[in-house]
């Protein structure tokens, strides 16, 4: 039943991405178009590279994935050198302490005059300043009290570690954003797999608990900001893997992997900044796989070797391709695991032990 899932899940996934995939075969390679049944289970057969652009601090590679399937670290694609905040926003942040940064992306809400009302009096509660993202309609920027304010756009490279903690939906690529940060994250998953990557970091140890959107009220939301703010054992552990992250380079591990003889990278968006998706930005899981440049059923979109098509790059000088974030299969029983997550395993009937005093805080 998991590898059907899991097949399904994979199909879906194409359906989605394959007018981007096939656009970018005519346009970048002048390839044909691939057909309605998603190449992934032919990539597998033919043993063709796949690259996951996660952290092994956060998720490290199970050992029974095979030597072709690489966890390679996030690809994070962070704010241009000319870009500027706006100087209202500096000025807020210089005006009093780290505040809380609240905000769930391109997520809906039934209602975003309740969801923002329950996050205003959360923070009311804890006494904390807030920064919110208005992002797609989740929250709104209007009628805010004295010590909270609202956002459109924002990079999370830029905004993140100014914070005292970050209020998110845990998809994969804020979850990456915020725990690089190295500053505690609450995360109140919305549906898909982000319910995966709340346990995750909760499992880590660098956050409270997560909080179901259904089950957010502010009582719940304000427990676990007072945690995140408070409890040093959390900010002890968020800023421990958010040393670890950054000292990883994921966009040179996928470039530098060895795809292959006559092989080639599929990538899909990615999103670092806060705010409505853009040209560099998008946030759902994926994975991507290196198939022969030749056949008309790769899914290819860039050779690692054709450095002039891709032309930014990072400050490495490593290139840079606007990718995703994300895991295809979602283990919770890897192999050998990174020095960060062996202290805090995950046991599915216990909490790590610094957040066993909180368990019952959000039931």
């Amino acid at each position: 039943m998991s590898r059907l899932t899991y097949l399904v899940g994979e199909q879906v996934f194409w359906l989605v991405f394959r007018t981007g995939v096939n656009e970018a075969r005519r346009e970048v390679l002048g390839l044909p178009p691939l057909p309605l049944r998603a190449p992934f289970p032919e990539a597998r057969r033919r043993g063709a590279p796949a690259l996951y652009g996660y952290s092994p601090t956060v998720l490290p590679k199970p050992s029974d994935w095979p030597d072709w399937v690489r966890v390679t670290g996030y690809w994070f694609l962070d704010r241009t050198a000319d870009w500027r905040p706006a100087p209202e926003l500096v000025r807020f942040l210089e005006s009093g302490p780290p505040p809380v940064y609240v905000g769930f992306g391109s997520m809906h809400a039934r209602s975003a005059p309740s969801l923002t009302a329950t996050v205003v009096e959360a923070l009311r509660r804890t006494g904390q300043r807030g920064i919110l993202l208005s992002g797609w309609g989740a929250l709104t920027d209007t009628g805010l009290p004295d010590g909270i304010t609202a956002v459109d756009s924002v990079p999370h490279d830029w905004l993140f570690p100014q914070t005292a903690a970050v209020v998110h939906h845990a998809g994969a690529g804020t979850t990456g954003a915020g725990l690089r940060a190295g500053v505690p994250t609450v995360a109140i998953p919305f549906f898909a797999d982000q319910p995966f990557w709340a346990r995750r970091v909760f499992d880590l140890g660098a956050g409270p608990r997560p909080i179901p959107l259904k089950r957010l009220t502010a009582e719940r939301l304000a427990g676990a900001v007072q945690i995140a703010v408070q409890d040093e054992s959390v900010r002890a552990r968020a800023a421990e893997v958010g040393e670890a992250i950054r000292a990883e380079d994921g966009v040179a591990q996928a470039v530098e992997a060895d795809p292959g003889p006559q092989s080639t990278i599929v990538s899909t968006m990615t999103r670092t900044h806060t705010g409505p998706s853009s040209a560099s930005s998008g946030h759902s899981p994926s994975h991507t796989s290196c198939t022969d440049r030749h056949d008309p059923q790769s899914v290819a979109v860039q050779r690692p070797e054709d450095a002039d098509a891709v032309p930014s790059r990072s400050q490495s000088g490593t290139r840079r391709e606007d990718v995703e974030h994300g895991v295809g299969r979602e283990r919770d029983h890897p192999g050998k695991q990174h020095p960060l997550v062996q202290r805090y395993p995950q046991l599915p009937d216990r909490d790590p032990p610094h957040q066993r005093q909180h368990a019952n805080e959000h039931q």
